[in-house]
């Protein structure tokens, strides 16, 4: 039997530790390949509903909220809506395409302006009139930059644009909307775009949360749901900032 020192014992500890330190380092890559980007997380903000995270692929899309989460995705592109305080959700069917179409033709009209950048991303800018009078109803900003479907894209438009905005235009990034008093404000606005690698398990709703058949069961009381309808209908107090004025025009 040899016998070694303890500063021979102490060498051959590191050389061992150096080795392992390799091997770990060349597997590295490997993982990294594994889980490459394939989607993006954008940071917006609304003068409605506030501050949201939203992770989309080519197919799907989960927007995050402090109260809700939507997730829409293929191949039906239905919408999920998951209330997280009351750990309930509601699915709501896809849309009529063709009658949302007509339904928005018959009251709008559309004017395209002039492409902007939006978060280093090219961004096509279109102004929505009301027929009645021809007051400017919408300003929305969409891309084709994220490489999402055209499915993805209109039901998104088409599910949190309440009728002002027609699908087919790529995914929104912006849309800026008219007060009565004909301030205009941010119905939503990114403020961030950086590609990740998104998880399928992102777009599947927690085992726990319980499904339910309409939006008043969505709430935890009846009270709840008239609040937050309410809500949702209620025009902002404070306009939109100087900086976000100047580049609406």
């Amino acid at each position: 039997m040899i016998l070694m020192s303890t500063e021979e014992t102490f060498s051959m500890s590191k050389v061992i530790l150096f080795f392992a330190i390799v091997i770990l380092l060349l597997h590295l890559p490997a993982a990294s390949a594994s889980q490459k980007c394939n989607g993006w997380v954008m940071d917006q903000i609304s003068e409605e509903f506030g501050i949201s995270r939203t992770e989309v692929t080519h197919d799907a899309l989960r927007l995050q909220t402090e109260e809700f989460t939507v997730i829409v995705q293929g191949p039906k592109y239905d919408m999920c809506l998951l209330n997280n305080k009351t750990h309930r959700y509601l699915v709501t069917s896809n849309y009529n395409d063709q009658n949302y179409k007509k339904n928005f033709e018959d009251k709008f009209d559309l004017q395209k302006g002039h492409s902007d950048t939006i978060c280093g991303h090219k961004a096509n800018r279109y102004t929505v009139f009301k027929k009645e009078r021809h007051l400017v109803s919408v300003e929305f900003w969409t891309t084709d930059d994220l490489s999402t479907t055209k499915g993805l894209n209109d039901a998104c438009t088409t599910y949190f644009s309440m009728a002002e905005m027609p699908p087919g235009y790529g995914l929104l990034l912006r849309c800026l909307k008219l007060k009565l008093s004909g301030v205009k404000y941010r119905f939503v606005d990114t403020t961030s775009i950086k590609p990740a690698y998104i998880p399928t398990s992102t777009f599947t709703h927690p085992k726990n949360y319980e499904r339910v058949k309409g939006f008043v069961d969505l709430q935890a009381t009846r009270h709840e749901y008239d609040k937050d309808v309410n809500s949702l209908f209620k025009e902002p107090d404070e306009p939109m900032s100087p900086a976000h004025k100047k580049e609406a025009k």
